[in-house]
């Protein structure tokens, strides 16, 4: 075969497998945990016995952006009767989940990636996704609607893949949620999952100097969201919650971002 002949017949592979990965994505994210009690791993998460508990006895455990080169993610591995995993399709070091690669995904057993944001600014990734989706995955969405309520809920800020996830499984019907490793930024990461981010005055520097994102307003709403549906969390985040609340995020005078202390008798 010519040179010429190898380029085009690759350059038509690619052309048929961007429209097939662009062709089977969905936006039924919720319908992969109706009835299903599921662990989610946050960047954080100790594997403590409360965590192990509840990962032996979930139909799921989630794992998110960067989640599966922590220490923690072999153990996962084998006590986890199904592992599904979630990405925000950036895949900047630094602001993003990390680097996305299908084809390794694909020898990994997994068949399908959730992405859990619906912004318009980010279809770009979409896109990018698709154009190098080798492993052939197939992309299950938010639904946008859904996506739509949790943006108002953080009024306006775009939700962290923590939050997010949280927020659709626990509007899914039947779904038990378990959120372990999610600290809302009040603690440091794990190294291996963000080495730049190993105090709270460089998490600080960088969630503000984003800007996009809003930690105080998801602690806030993650709160309404456990009492109103029965989110169970692992001993650091309830630590978390059950302190008095402090702003930490926005807080320089003036700021009108600043999220006050909600009061007692808010819903």
């Amino acid at each position: 075969m010519s040179g010429g002949v190898l380029q085009a017949y690759r350059r038509l592979a690619k052309s048929i497998r961007i429209k097939y990965s662009k062709f089977v994505e969905t936006y039924d994210l919720g319908s992969a945990f109706q009835h299903t009690r599921v662990v989610v791993i946050g960047p954080n998460c100790q594997m403590d016995k409360r965590d192990l508990e509840h990962i032996d006895a979930a139909d799921v455990c989630i794992v998110m952006n960067k989640g599966r080169r922590m220490g923690i993610y072999p153990e996962l591995q084998r006590r986890a009767k199904r592992i599904d995993y979630f990405h925000c399709l950036d895949e900047s070091e630094r602001w993003g989940g990390g680097p996305l690669d299908t084809l390794e995904l694909k020898r990994a057993g997994f068949t399908e990636l959730f992405y859990p944001l619906a912004d318009a600014e980010l279809e770009h990734n979409v896109w990018d996704f698709h154009f190098g989706n080798e492993g052939m995955l197939k992309l299950r969405r938010i639904e946008p609607a859904l996506y739509a309520e949790i943006v108002r809920s953080l009024g306006g800020f775009r939700p962290t893949s923590g939050l997010a996830i949280a927020s659709a499984l626990a509007r899914t019907k039947g779904c038990r949620v378990y959120v372990s490793g999610i600290t809302f930024y009040r603690k440091a990461y794990m190294p291996e999952y963000a080495s730049h981010l190993q105090d709270l005055a460089s998490i600080k520097e960088q969630m503000e100097a984003h800007g996009v994102h809003h930690p105080d307003r998801e602690y806030v709403e993650f709160m309404r969201l456990k009492d109103t549906y029965g989110i169970e969390v692992d001993h650091q985040l309830e630590t978390i919650l059950r302190a008095p609340y402090t702003p930490l995020f926005y807080t320089a005078p003036g700021d009108e971002r600043l999220v006050h202390p909600p009061k007692p008798t808010d819903p």
